[in-house]
C-alpha cells in the first residue's frame, strides 16, 4: 500500500524529477569542467613538451661539443707526436751525420788541403797509337769503325791510288829529261875538250876551257836534280805500295777524324792491357813536376780510393788539347797546357776512361812533414825537461 502511495503521489514524482534534473546538471557541470580542464592539460602538455624537446636538444648538443673537443684534442696530440718524432729524427740524423762527417774529415782534408796541388787526369791504356793521314792524299776506303777491336796488321783504311800513279808517271818523264840533259852535258864537255886540244891560239884554248867548265857545272846541277827526282819517284812508289794503312798494335779503335782537323791524328787505337794515367798541367805549374816524381791518384767516383805511381813522362814538346779532364784548376784557361803520364804501381779496380785527381808528392811537402815532426819532438823534449825540473 505504501508503494502504491508513493507511485501515485504526484509530489514524489516531482521530487524525483527534480533530483534527476539536478543530477544531470551536476553531471553536465562535471563534464564541462572536465572539458575545460582537458584543453588546459593539453596546453600544459604542449607547453611542457617544447621544454622537454629543448632539454633533449641541449642534451644532444652537449655530446656533439664534447666530440668536436675530443677530435681537436686528438689532432693536437697527433701533431705534437709528429713534431716530437721529427725532432728526434733530426737529432739522431744530425748526430750520426756529424759522426760520419768526422770519419770522412781525414779523407776530405787530404784533398782539400792540397787543392792547389791537384791536377786533372784520365785513365787510358799504357800505349796509344795515333795514325796520321797524308794531307796530300785522299782516303778511298775505311775498313773499321769506332769501337772495333783490331789486331796488328789489320787494314784500317786505304788511299786512292789514281792520283799517286799520275804523279809517278809525271816524275818518270821529268827523270828521263834530266838524264838526257846530263848526256848532253857529257857530250859537250867531250867536244870542247877535243876542240881545245886542236886550238892554235891561247884565246881559243881559254874559250873552250870556259865552255867546258860551264857544261860541267850544268851537268852537276842536272845530276843533283836527277837524284832528287829519283827520290821523289821512290817515295811515290812507296806510298803506292803503302796505300793500305794497317794497325800497328792490338787494341780498340777510339776515334776516327772526319778529316777536317789536321792538327789531330786521323785515327787513334787504344792498346789492350795495362792502364796509365794521363794528366794535364798548365805552363805556370809544369816546372813543379819532374820525371820520377811520386804521385797519389785519387778516384773521383769511390771515396777514399787511391793508387800510387810515378811520373814517367812530361811532354813539353807539344801542347795538349784545351781540356781539364773534368777538373778546373786555379789558373787561366788561356795558359798553354801539357800532358804528363803516370806509371801506376797497381791498376786494381781502375776503369778505362775514368777521371781522377792527381796529387804530386812535392819535396816541399815532405820537408814540411819532417819539420813538423821535428818540432813535435822538440816540444815533447822541452815538456819532459820541464817536468824533470819540477
Amino acid at each position: 500500500m505504501s508503494n502504491d502511495i508513493k507511485e501515485n503521489n504526484p509530489q514524489n514524482e516531482t521530487v524525483n524529477s527534480l533530483e534527476t534534473e539536478e543530477t544531470k546538471a551536476v553531471e553536465e557541470a562535471q563534464d564541462l569542467s572536465k572539458a575545460q580542464e582537458e584543453p588546459a592539460a593539453e596546453e600544459t602538455k604542449a607547453e611542457e613538451k617544447p621544454a622537454e624537446t629543448k632539454i633533449d636538444e641541449a642534451s644532444k648538443a652537449i655530446p656533439k661539443e664534447k666530440k668536436s673537443k675530443k677530435k681537436l684534442i686528438i689532432i693536437i696530440a697527433a701533431a705534437a707526436a709528429v713534431v716530437i718524432a721529427v725532432v728526434l729524427i733530426l737529432i739522431f740524423t744530425l748526430g750520426t751525420g756529424n759522426a760520419d762527417q768526422d770519419d770522412s774529415d781525414d779523407s776530405i782534408t787530404e784533398i782539400s788541403t792540397n787543392l792547389n796541388n791537384l791536377y786533372g787526369g784520365i785513365v787510358e791504356p799504357q800505349q796509344t797509337a795515333d795514325i796520321n793521314k797524308d794531307a796530300e792524299r785522299t782516303v778511298d776506303q775505311v775498313y773499321v769503325k769506332v769501337g772495333d777491336t783490331v789486331k796488328a796488321g789489320d787494314k784500317l783504311f786505304s788511299y786512292s791510288t789514281g792520283e799517286i800513279e799520275s804523279k809517278i808517271a809525271t816524275a818518270q818523264i821529268d827523270l828521263e829529261s834530266i838524264q838526257n840533259s846530263i848526256t848532253e852535258n857529257t857530250n859537250k864537255i867531250s867536244l870542247y875538250q877535243r876542240q881545245r886540244s886542236e886550238a892554235t891560239t891561247e884565246a881559243e884554248k881559254l874559250e873552250y876551257t870556259q865552255n867546258i867548265e860551264d857544261e860541267e857545272t850544268s851537268k852537276s846541277q842536272n845530276q843533283l836534280q836527277l837524284r832528287l827526282k829519283q827520290n821523289e819517284i821512290d817515295t811515290l812508289k812507296t806510298s803506292l805500295n803503302n796505300s793500305t794503312v794497317k794497325a800497328p798494335i792490338d787494341g780498340i779503335v777510339k776515334q776516327i777524324s772526319n778529316g777536317s782537323d789536321s792538327a789531330n791524328a786521323y785515327m787513334t787505337i787504344l792498346m789492350n792491357g795495362a792502364f796509365r794515367v794521363k794528366g794535364t798541367v798548365d805552363e805556370t805549374n809544369v816546372r813543379m813536376l819532374s820525371q820520377g816524381m811520386q804521385v797519389i791518384v785519387h778516384s773521383r767516383n769511390v771515396e777514399g780510393k787511391t793508387w800510387t805511381g810515378v811520373i814517367s813522362k812530361i811532354d813539353t814538346q807539344t801542347t795538349a788539347d784545351n781540356q781539364n779532364n773534368g777538373y778546373s784548376d786555379q789558373n787561366s784557361d788561356s795558359a798553354s797546357k801539357y800532358n804528363f803520364y803516370i806509371t801506376l804501381d797497381s791498376t786494381e779496380d781502375m776503369l778505362l776512361g775514368e777521371h781522377v785527381y792527381i796529387e804530386p808528392l812535392l819535396e816541399d811537402s815532405a820537408d814540411a812533414d819532417i819539420d813538423e815532426e821535428y818540432e813535435e819532438n822538440t816540444d815533447i823534449t822541452a815538456e819532459t825537461a820541464a817536468d824533470d825540473a819540477q
